[in-house]
Formats: structure tokens, C-alpha cells, sequence
């Protein structure tokens, strides 16, 4: 079920989630922006909390796109239509799928890391482009590693860019993210 159309891209609803393209409005809200059908369904699949979902029609009509309505819709997100114009305003990269959503991610501090006996963990240091931390998640999760740490990082590991170029496996593989001599400390006590 669909409610409150939404036509026009200066519309607050709209405004608001274009503005979680900024790191500091992510880290002021806690919540992100997940553009793409497979990354949302990793999303619902995985450890993030889906607050609500934006769909235009004329683009979601894709068979994955049905499957992540369809997840979304069982999952009681609430799913707001949009207008193409709305939807381009929130919506980025070059893949329009039709559905971007709002999401509360997991934490990623160390603490939260839970590591099972004899674990292999991929650690990152400095990395400052979210296509780069993307690309290492989706090679850390297809090695099966059990975490990975960024140390040091130069960009937030829930950027909306690293979440589209993990295609969604930030929310599969278990990431934390602290400075190196706290990474470090952490590696010795685990």
C-alpha cells in the first residue's frame, strides 16, 4: 500500500532525505539513504532497520524491483509514490530502479563487533573514497570474512556511495570503523 503522493521535488519529505547525502545530516540523523532493489533488500535482509521507502512506478517495474516492493510492503515499510521529478532529487548514481529508502544502519563501532573463534577480519586504513570501501566489502564478503575494521577512515562507512558499491553487502558483513591505535588494541585483545 502506497500513501501521500508526492509530486513535487521541493517537498520537505523530499528535501530531507536529499540532504542524507550529507555526512553530517547522516550523522545528526542516524539514517542513511539506500538507492537500488538488491542493496534494499540486503538491507532488510541484513542488520539496518528500513524506516520508509520512496517509489516511482514508471521506474520500478523491473522483477526486482516487485521483489523489494514486495519485501518492503511484508515487512509493514511504510512506501510513499513519488513523481519521476521527486524521485530524481533523491535518487542518485547512474541505475534508477525506482525505489530509494530511508535507513537507520547498524552500529559500527568496535565494541558491537562480535567475532567468532579463529576469525578472519579484513582491516582498511585511511581509505577516502566510499567506491573504494564499497569494492573491499564486496571482496570481503565473497572471501567469507567474518568482519571488516576500518581504521581511520576518511569517509562514513554508511555513505550512501559505499552502501550502492557494496551492492548492499555492508549490511551482510559485520563492519566497524574506530581510529588505528583503537583498532590496534582492539586486534590484540580478540
Amino acid at each position: 500500500m502506497m500513501s501521500n503522493d508526492i509530486a513535487s521535488p521541493a517537498n520537505p519529505r523530499i528535501r530531507a532525505v536529499a540532504k542524507l547525502r550529507d555526512r553530517r545530516e547522516r550523522d545528526r540523523t542516524g539514517l542513511t539513504v539506500v538507492d537500488g532493489t538488491r542493496e534494499i533488500q540486503r538491507a532488510l535482509d541484513g542488520r539496518a532497520s528500513v524506516t520508509e521507502a520512496f517509489v516511482c512506478a514508471a521506474l520500478a517495474t523491473s522483477a526486482d524491483a516487485r521483489r523489494a516492493l514486495s519485501a518492503l510492503e511484508s515487512a509493514g515499510i511504510r512506501l510513499t509514490a513519488v513523481s519521476a521529478a521527486a524521485f530524481e532529487k533523491i535518487a542518485f548514481g547512474d541505475r534508477a530502479e525506482g525505489i530509494v529508502a530511508v535507513v537507520r544502519p547498524p552500529s559500527a563501532e568496535l565494541a558491537s563487533l562480535r567475532l567468532p573463534a579463529d576469525p578472519l577480519v579484513v582491516v582498511l586504513e585511511a581509505v577516502e573514497k566510499p567506491g573504494n570501501l564499497g569494492a573491499a566489502l564486496r571482496s570481503a564478503d565473497g572471501a567469507g570474512a567474518d568482519a571488516v575494521i576500518a581504521a581511520d577512515p576518511n569517509t562514513d562507512v554508511f555513505n550512501p556511495n559505499t552502501i550502492r558499491a557494496s551492492a548492499g553487502t555492508v549490511f551482510s558483513v559485520p563492519i566497524a570503523a574506530a581510529p588505528t591505535p583503537d583498532v590496534l588494541a582492539f586486534l590484540r585483545d580478540s
